[in-house]
């Protein structure tokens, strides 16, 4: 392998790595640890990575929260009225 070749192999590697950290690890959940924060993290990446909860007002949440009651009722994953209401709490908690 040529020298140019590998320079830009790394070069994508290394674009790839700071994209994914970015987008897990670099702009961490507000009220880390805590109850809320598990349940959110456990259940809302059940078939996605976890979105910030600033990513969306209280009003957008909620439009996304049903949205996704519908996805998970499809794909039968377990979600409870009271995990719902913890999750909706947590996001209205720290919206934008």
């Amino acid at each position: 392998m040529n020298a140019t070749i590998r320079n830009q192999s790394l070069l994508i590697a290394s674009l790839a790595v700071c994209i994914f950290t970015a987008g897990c690890g670099g702009n961490p959940l507000p009220e880390a640890g805590s109850a809320d924060e598990k349940l959110f993290r456990s259940k809302c990446t059940t078939c996605h990575s976890w979105p910030h909860p600033k990513r969306h007002t209280a009003a957008e949440w909620d439009h996304y929260l049903k949205v996704m009651e519908g996805h998970m009722k499809k794909k039968n994953i377990a979600f409870t009225e009271s995990e719902k209401e913890t999750i909706r709490n947590y996001l209205h908690r720290n919206s934008r």
